[in-house]
């Protein structure tokens, strides 16, 4: 099951599809696949695990809904799929002056990424709830957690390169615990600067006073409140992130010694992909 879109010109057009070829291979962010009638165009987004599909007729451009330019988005994802895509339809019908055809509305319009939004996660919610009929497995995750991880994860890369080199800028994963939760996480190593970005989980290294390495968990917001009157505010690229100067690094040292760690095995835990959980709310006890 997808969302699919189709386009229109609103006069007759004026491109041929070598000017859409041209048009998705200068984006970077986007991989062609050739089949016999069609050519396929997939975003992916290694950075937020976000993907979506272009295609259009290899004979020619659609003048009918026989051979029309579509975009396909899956459902049973999570809602960074629509707010990072939509944009991408949006900057599409403005290159080449289109309308937007959206099936599951059945509307033709000038297109309004908001509304496409709405569109989607209403769709979505009937895909996701008839999955779960079937008995299929899903894995559902809060939506605000997922925005807050969407907003880092796109920024991260950016965030890393103007920073100096003694900030650890951390990768935040999702886990899946063996009773089946879904949490996310990052590791607080013992390095000077840190950024801190919203999480569920923190993974602690530290010495003890007699110089023995621990390692545990520990809440994220319980770090926040222990070590909140060290820390400030990074705003860049969109997010908006935590963080611990080097110059108050050592100040914080006797704080985490006495933090109640949480020991775990994590390698009982397994890694979780970014688009494999919905944030439709059927069974909200499977986050933490």
């Amino acid at each position: 099951m997808s969302f699919d879109l189709y386009f229109h010109s609103r006069t007759q057009p004026q491109f041929q599809t070598r000017d859409l070829e041209e048009y998705f291979r200068r984006l970077n962010t986007f991989t062609v696949q050739q089949e016999e009638d069609r050519i396929h165009f997939h975003y992916n987004n290694e950075d937020t695990w976000v993907y979506c599909t272009f295609s259009f007729p290899r004979s020619g451009i659609g003048r009918t809904n026989h051979e029309p330019i579509e975009f396909r988005l899956n459902y049973n994802r999570p809602i960074s799929f629509p707010c990072e895509t939509f944009p991408l339809v949006e900057l599409f019908c403005e290159q080449f002056d289109l309308l937007v055809e959206d099936l599951q509305e059945e509307t033709i319009e000038q297109v309004n990424v908001g509304r496409l939004v709405d569109s989607w996660r209403v769709h979505n919610v009937g895909a996701v709830q008839a999955l779960a009929a079937t008995g299929m497995k899903l894995h559902y995750f809060p939506e605000s957690k997922t925005v807050e991880w969407w907003r880092y994860a796109r920024a991260r890369q950016q965030i890393e390169e103007v920073l100096l080199q003694d900030m650890f800028v951390p990768t935040m994963v999702f886990l899946q615990t063996p009773d089946n939760l879904l949490f996310r996480m990052i590791v607080f190593p013992e390095v000077a600067g840190k950024l801190l970005p919203p999480s569920d989980y923190v993974w602690i290294q530290r010495r003890s006073i007699r110089g023995e390495t621990e390692t545990g968990l520990v809440r994220y917001e319980e770090l926040i409140d222990r070590i909140g009157p060290y820390l400030n505010d990074y705003e860049a690229f969109g997010a908006t992130v935590k963080y611990l100067s080097a110059a108050n690094a050592l100040s914080v040292v006797p704080i985490i010694r006495k933090l109640d760690l949480q020991p775990v095995d994590l390698s009982t835990y397994t890694g979780f992909p970014a688009n494999g959980f919905h944030n439709v709310e059927l069974n909200t006890e499977l986050s933490i």
